[in-house]
């Protein structure tokens, strides 16, 4: 007895058992750029503390057609399983991992079947940007950990603004932004067409592209259209926020409903919130970096007007 109410207390192991669920991990997509013909095999470490794993299978769906269960082979711990060709160009295939021990214990990668999945999508022809950032559930890239040569216009370089963002034509899942390990990305100019070669990876939550190589391959060109959207819908949290990520975005008649994303005692973050309801407290966050913004919250710099 306790003050917190009654314990069992086992006096020595002999007193109990334990049973640990099966580890999936280490998932690795051995074709990382698909098209319709491939067949894609699929591998994962699945360990398990307490007995043996009995069973370990990968349910596969094309489409959103199931296409069926892969009973998964070993080799010291590393399970592998192949999925068939799509035979259809744009093929969205999605896949998980269930993995089942003696003691009863089953575990599930990703472990939320019904809303996650792990997933790659066909392609006949090279990559562009879109297929890069596009995902149908909250995870990173299917490209995640590879190199990858896609091109765009830059929509920004750094004689106005921290970043470079490079965009393919407009809409939904257009654009990325790119980091450069050097000092190189400093000739870029808006306008730019460019061809880049990089890794993508994942950066507090923002797909990017880490650069290895760019060629600008003309100058001047206009850039693409701004997508009008609702600021609710972009902001962080908000249903189009994925899929807008780094796209070249309007907003329409927004207030601003928090002059610091942050709180007060942040202040000088440089981040205010504006939304179409000035009602709200929180909004879509502006970066006020940009010498193109006359406003700021920022009092160091006294030569912006204060929100």
């Amino acid at each position: 007895n306790s003050a917190l109410g009654w314990t069992i207390n086992p006096r020595s192991t002999a007193d109990y058992s334990v049973a640990f669920a099966p580890s999936v991990a280490n998932i690795v997509r051995q074709d990382t750029f698909p098209t319709s013909t491939s067949t894609v095999t699929v591998k994962a470490k699945i360990t398990t503390k307490s007995s043996t794993i009995t069973a370990a299978d990968l349910y596969y769906s094309v489409d959103g057609v199931f296409g069926g269960k892969l009973v998964m082979t070993t080799s010291d711990s590393i399970y592998s399983a192949t999925i068939p060709a799509a035979n259809k160009d744009s093929a969205l295939v999605t896949y998980y991992i269930r993995a089942a021990n003696g003691d009863g214990k089953v575990s599930f990668s990703p472990a939320d079947t019904v809303n996650d999945r792990h997933f790659y999508v066909t392609h006949n022809r090279a990559l562009i940007i879109q297929d890069v950032q596009f995902t149908p559930f909250k995870r990173a890239s299917s490209y995640n950990g590879n190199y990858v040569t896609v091109r765009g216009i830059a929509t920004t370089d750094r004689r106005d603004y921290g970043a470079i963002y490079v965009q393919y034509g407009t809409g939904k899942w257009s654009a990325i932004r790119i980091i450069s390990r050097d000092s190189k990305d400093t000739v870029i100019r808006r306008g730019d067409d460019l061809t880049i070669r990089g890794f993508v990876r994942e950066q507090f939550d923002l797909t990017v592209l880490d650069t290895i190589s760019f060629v600008v391959n003309s100058t001047g060109n206009s850039l693409p259209e701004p997508t009008k959207v609702k600021a609710g819908d972009v902001k962080t949290g908000g249903s189009l926020a994925e899929a807008y990520e780094s796209v070249l975005l309007r907003v329409d008649s927004v207030y601003v409903v928090n002059k610091n994303e942050d709180a007060v005692s942040n202040s000088n973050f440089g981040e205010f919130g504006i939304l179409e309801d000035s009602s709200k407290t929180s909004g879509l966050r502006v970066d006020d970096f940009s010498a193109k913004i006359p406003y700021t919250n920022d009092t160091i710099r006294t030569t912006r007007r204060p929100i």
